[in-house]
């Protein structure tokens, strides 16, 4: 079962990396347009329309920019968080797992076992 869930977050981990990676990529042929578009524009334009047309220009690769940076930025924290989050899980089960175990001697009206002690102990 263990495995399962190792195997989930690894595939849940690829499938979001390639989904925003795809998203992002296909904003670039948009971009592209932009600066085609705006240095064609730029070439009619003249003084303050100039410089207003390249502004845009240059907000647009800055975006587009920053959006590619941020993802990277994302996708290395995710990268970074998978192994904690198979810890947490790996840990999870483990804590599940002796509770489940050890319940039945925690409700004996007379504890047995190793812990018998402990629980007289604890009880008292």
């Amino acid at each position: 079962m263990r495995k399962t869930r190792h195997t989930h977050l690894g595939i849940l981990h690829s499938l979001l990396f390639q989904v925003l990676r795809e998203e992002v990529i296909s904003l670039k042929p948009d971009l592209d347009d932009i600066i085609i578009n705006g240095q064609e524009l730029l070439k009619h334009c003249s003084g303050d329309d100039s410089f207003t047309v390249q502004e845009k220009i240059d907000a647009a690769k800055t975006r587009y920019r920053s959006l590619d940076e941020r993802l990277s930025t994302s996708l290395q924290h995710l990268d970074e968080a998978l192994p904690l989050a198979r810890n947490f899980h790996d840990t999870h089960e483990k804590l599940l797992s002796w509770l489940q175990h050890i319940e039945p001697e925690l409700r004996a009206p007379e504890p047995t076992g190793p812990l018998a002690e402990k629980v007289v102990e604890v009880k008292h």
